[in-house]
């Protein structure tokens, strides 16, 4: 969506791309200990939900 005037170009405004994630964002995402522990939480959640369906 760019517009031109007198031969300018206009790109998007800074509010259209998104937020760069911070270094403990970045962090979270890569340890392999926080994504085991998320893995973890995430299953169990889900059985809670499969053997609640079951009775």
């Amino acid at each position: 969506m760019l517009r031109r005037y007198k031969d300018v170009v206009i790109g998007y405004k800074e509010e259209s791309y998104p937020p760069i994630p911070t270094k403990f964002t970045l962090w979270l995402r890569r340890n392999v200990l926080v994504q085991l522990f998320r893995f973890i939480v995430i299953n169990i959640k889900v059985m809670r939900i499969v053997i609640g369906g079951h009775h």
